[in-house]
């Protein structure tokens, strides 16, 4: 039974990509329902290392004052795509080293970019996201990244850190958004594709992986 309280086991990382595919799949479903209130230890694990801690008590809050943005809280959704590429051992140097705030997304897509793997959204005519890749939506400062986990029809499911729990703090949860094509290209709901990493295109740290205990008994 996949929970938020499956332990974590090595494996072998699978060769055949769909088989790496349904191994993403199944560590960003063992992430969904965590928080920041009732499993703050966990979702601390997920997003890594940091120089001090996590600000995760209190909302993330982005304004601007006396013409500078200033942040409260932080915000967990590229964090918590780093954590599942950490799971997976993506070689990229930046998920083992303390966080750099204001790093994430940028860092990921030029990573992306480097080795070939970055999909433009503008340009992918008729490509769509598969299970494990990471999607950056949005403009300007209102910039989101998720894991596709699959599709019903137009609508992308997917694994999104960065949601709000009912006290406002920030938690996992599954996403549903329909894949909408417009003359700039795909929207996610209402927001614009950038773009997405093509999980099968990245490399690896080394030959073993982290799952959940019993990954394989998940359809």
């Amino acid at each position: 039974m996949l929970d938020l309280n499956s332990n974590l086991i090595e494996i072998a990382r699978p060769n055949n990509q769909d088989a790496l595919r349904q191994v993403m799949l199944v560590n960003a479903l063992s992430i969904v329902g965590v928080d920041a209130n009732t499993s703050k230890s966990k979702f601390e694990q997920l997003l890594g290392p940091v120089n001090g801690r996590w600000d995760l008590d209190r909302p993330f809050k982005c304004y601007q004052s006396n013409g500078r943005w200033i942040t409260e809280g932080v915000s967990t959704c590229a964090l918590v795509c780093r954590g599942l590429w950490r799971r997976i051992k993506v070689d990229m140097n930046a998920l083992y080293n303390n966080y750099v705030f204001g790093t994430a997304i940028s860092a990921e897509k030029q990573f992306a970019i480097m080795h070939n793997t970055w999909i433009e959204g503008q340009t992918a005519g008729s490509l769509i996201p598969s299970n494990g890749d990471y999607l950056i939506i949005g403009n300007n400062i209102n910039i989101h990244a998720l894991i596709c986990i699959g599709w019903n029809k137009d609508i992308m499911i997917s694994v999104d850190g960065g949601q709000i729990d009912s006290i406002g703090l920030q938690c996992i949860k599954q996403c549903e958004r329909r894949w909408i094509i417009k003359s700039d290209g795909p929207y996610l709901g209402t927001r614009k594709v950038l773009g997405w990493i093509n999980l099968c295109g990245l490399p690896f740290k080394d030959e073993n992986i982290l799952v959940p205990e019993h990954w394989e008994n998940v359809g």
